[in-house]
């Protein structure tokens, strides 16, 4: 307790020190997120055409915070010869949380838990400051990530990525949030960090998820 008092005391006082009139700090000033700041043509190639997920545009979409489970979760599409094509790979629960709809930004994170045919691998991914579009009910994120492939004893193999998540928001004649709709995720390797366990696949090959209906929690 000692230790947490001392360090809140130095944050408090660097931060008034920082909103002195004569500081000579720039003002951080948050920018409005964009599409293409997160997925560049070739990117939007893969996602699009060679995946064929729908990637909704709009500088309105509905606000999605909240925590969600796609269960049964089946690869639906591979850019590249892949024997997961039409396999359940278990499920996903999904959480989105700080959407701000000035800046179009919203954080995520995601456990897609995969089948015992994948001998019960587990794959973690974060996202922070992601872009969300839409509008109406209907809605993309996009972002990269750091993510995990726990391969067991402990090793896991460590890559980044490009996510993008889409659906259609479901809501009660209340306006409750009860589900996403025709939901879709893809997930397309940026770095695979030399692959030393041999067990990624390749930079610029991708998979595409989906569910008929991802259930709020």
């Amino acid at each position: 307790m000692r230790k947490m008092g001392l360090f809140l005391m130095f944050v408090g006082f660097v931060m008034g020190s920082c909103s002195s009139d004569d500081s000579s700090e720039p003002e951080k000033v948050d920018v409005k997120l964009k599409y293409e700041d997160f997925v560049d043509q070739k990117m939007n190639q893969v996602l699009t055409e060679e995946l064929g997920m729908d990637i909704y545009p709009g500088d309105t979409p509905p606000l999605i915070e909240g925590s969600f489970v796609a269960s049964p979760f089946f690869c639906k599409k591979s850019n590249f010869p892949d024997f997961s094509e039409g396999l359940n790979f278990g499920s996903t629960a999904i959480t989105f949380f700080n959407q701000n709809h000035l800046l179009q930004s919203i954080d995520f994170n995601s456990l897609l838990t995969y089948n015992p045919g994948f001998n019960g691998k587990l794959e973690r991914w974060d996202g922070k400051g992601c872009f969300i579009s839409g509008s109406d009910n209907k809605f993309s994120v996009v972002f990269h990530t750091e993510g995990s492939l726990g391969v067991g004893n402990g090793v896991s193999a460590w890559y980044k990525n490009l996510v993008a998540v889409s659906g259609e928001l479901v809501v009660d004649e209340w306006g409750k949030i009860k589900g996403i709709a025709n939901f879709q995720m893809a997930s397309v390797m940026l770095d695979d960090f030399g692959d030393p366990e041999g067990v990624l696949i390749a930079v610029g090959l991708g998979r595409l998820w989906a569910d008929d209906y991802a259930e709020r929690k």
